[in-house]
């Protein structure tokens, strides 16, 4: 169901199988007549006709006394629209916004969030487009929801600096397989800072994103299709990429082992992980080889990575340490 477009060729099965897997069936469904009225609703919906197809909308479902019908309304308008639709999240977003209900918007915040999750903690390994396409759709609508609104995005729902980072430090064969998801996801999220008075930048969240991508743009064996992402997103913000001030955060061992033990991250960093430390590993040696600051009268330099070293960057989920939606 839904318009014909060619978004619509994206799949959605990856986060039909994990509603499953929830028990988010569980969800009290509206009748089939309720259900095909919705959907007649949204295929239909235009900026012109907004007024009128919410009034359709209040009398088909009762969302502000229903938490049922609320719940599974965003279900319904993250997972089957604004997932594969992304050339109408403006309209959805409006939508919302002259629907004028609470607790619809809030339902609808964390079912953007539970999906991201969920598509950022699949597999990665094998090439898999639609779920990389939801990815982005998913991304552009978060920050549409958020960013545009002048909203954060809380670090305990989603830390986009963390996913940089463990996406670069993945443990794939395919070592740019997990920024194949992340950057151009983080990209469509931050997006939306260019409509917001308090996220454009110079605001120094969006300037702390933007510097660790401009780092990640200047590795030299990046794939051309995520520099052009970084690219792109530059423009978007009226940013020049030679102006920003990319620092170290991928490099920084010491650092990120630190940041792995306090924040707790998806696993212990004591822990050995022989599937990962190899190619870590290799890239630490060449990287201390290289240090000139590494002297006994200075002390160990910033980026040296500790002996008892071990990254734990092997799996998206660590972004999300809290339950979406949690505040």
């Amino acid at each position: 169901q839904g318009r014909l477009s060619i978004a619509n060729t994206t799949n959605i099965d990856t986060l039909l199988a994990a509603q499953h897997q929830e028990g988010s069936a569980e969800l009290t469904n509206p009748t089939e007549a309720e259900m095909d009225k919705i959907s007649f609703i949204f295929n239909n919906l235009s900026l012109m006709n907004l007024t009128p197809k919410t009034d359709d909308m209040k009398e088909v479902l009762k969302i502000d006394e229903n938490l049922m019908h609320a719940k599974w309304l965003a279900q319904y308008l993250v997972m089957k629209r604004a997932s594969i639709e992304p050339n109408f999240h403006a309209l959805y977003s409006q939508f919302l916004v002259v629907l004028k209900s609470e607790r619809l918007y809030d339902e609808v915040i964390k079912e953007t969030y539970k999906n991201i999750g969920i598509l950022l903690r699949a597999d990665k390994s094998m090439a898999n487009f639609s779920d990389r396409s939801l990815l982005k759709n998913l991304g552009h609508w978060l920050g549409l929801m958020l960013l545009a609104r002048n909203k954060p995005i809380l670090m305990v729902d989603l830390d986009m600096k963390h996913l940089i980072i463990e996406a670069y430090h993945g443990g794939q064969q395919e070592k740019q397989q997990e920024l194949l998801y992340v950057v151009p996801f983080v990209a469509k999220v931050l997006e939306s800072a260019a409509k917001s008075k308090v996220f454009k930048p110079p605001c120094p969240w969006t300037s702390g994103l933007m510097n660790i991508l401009a780092e990640l743009h200047a590795e030299p064996d990046l794939k051309l299709n995520l520099k052009f992402e970084i690219e792109v997103l530059c423009k978007t913000l009226n940013l020049e990429i030679s102006e920003l001030r990319p620092g170290n955060a991928l490099k920084d061992y010491q650092r990120l082992g630190k940041l792995l033990d306090i924040k707790g991250f998806g696993m212990n960093t004591s822990q050995q992980l022989p599937s990962l430390q190899k190619p870590m590993m290799d890239d630490m040696k060449g990287f201390k080889q290289d240090n000139s600051f590494n002297n006994s009268s200075f002390g160990p330099s910033l980026t040296q990575a500790p002996n008892n070293y071990s990254p734990g960057l092997n799996s998206a989920a660590g972004a999300f340490s809290q339950p979406p939606g949690a505040a």
